[in-house]
């Protein structure tokens, strides 16, 4: 019987050994603060009017905030504690509906890796399954820059780490040398998302790549050479790299006896 289990048939996304749970990968990165700060605020002030600077007008600016005023003042004081609360919950809205759209972006963009995986030895092959931007994105990239597709939505984990995670791709590029990469909706690359690389390289190092049963399916013929995070919410995006792979593994490891610690 397989150590490694994942388990999501009620939509759990548990990683577990020997029956036990395991930390997320990207769950484990939770304790570092999220550069996110700014942009929630921002949600919620909108909802009272307020309009950024450096997309709009100041006489629009005013403009909305008077139209916006008129109306709180008309307001019943409980019709104002619910607008303050829909301003307080705006940001969780938005990353409801973000995150949905990176699962259905996830999905097409695994759906492309698997089929050249199966069709064409792992070879990037011209778009051909639909109509989706970053798959479109995505694959014209790869054609450039990748050898072969080596895995897509495989399964890893680290005993001594006590970690558990899926990696969004692993591949060859044009100069023979392998790397990991995660796909994001996000309009940027940050620090965490090489250091979540850096968990699946460590788990990857340790275990091998794994089905969701944990059966092994392969290890890999030589070390990881760096990271990619394609940020797709980018103007023109194209995946960032980072080729100091002991920093962010350093970087993981650190983030997960923090995450042990608070969560003891």
């Amino acid at each position: 019987m397989s150590r490694y289990r994942f388990l999501d048939s009620k939509g759990e996304h548990l990683h577990t050994l020997d029956g036990k749970p395991l930390i997320g990968t990207s769950t484990a990165l939770k304790v570092l603060a999220k550069p996110l700060t700014w942009w929630a605020s921002g949600l919620a002030v909108a909802e009272l009017g307020w309009l950024n600077a450096k997309l709009h007008a100041p006489e629009a600016r005013l403009e909305n905030v008077k139209k916006h005023l008129e109306k709180i003042k008309a307001m019943e004081p409980e019709e104002f504690v619910k607008l303050l609360d829909t301003a307080y919950a705006a940001h969780s809205k938005t990353l409801g509906k973000a995150a949905k759209d990176g699962t259905d972006m996830h999905a097409e963009l695994e759906k492309y890796v698997r089929w050249c995986i199966a069709e064409f030895n792992g070879a990037p092959e011209p778009y051909s399954q639909g109509n989706h931007v970053a798959v479109e994105i995505f694959a014209t990239w790869a054609a450039e820059h990748v050898s072969r597709f080596i895995a897509s939505e495989v399964h890893c984990y680290s005993e001594e780490l006590w970690t558990g995670g899926i990696v969004d791709l692993v591949f060859e590029d044009k100069e023979g040398r392998t790397a990991i990469m995660d796909f994001k909706s996000a309009k940027d690359a940050y620090q965490e998302h090489f250091f979540q690389c850096a968990g699946y390289d460590i788990e990857i190092s340790e275990n091998g790549v794994l089905d969701a049963d944990g059966n092994e399916l392969f290890r890999l013929e030589q070390p990881i050479s760096y990271y990619a995070v394609f940020p797709f919410g980018k103007s023109n995006p194209e995946p960032m790299l980072n080729f100091d792979t002991e920093s962010c593994k350093k970087a993981f490891r650190a983030a997960v006896e923090l995450h042990k610690i608070i969560n003891q």
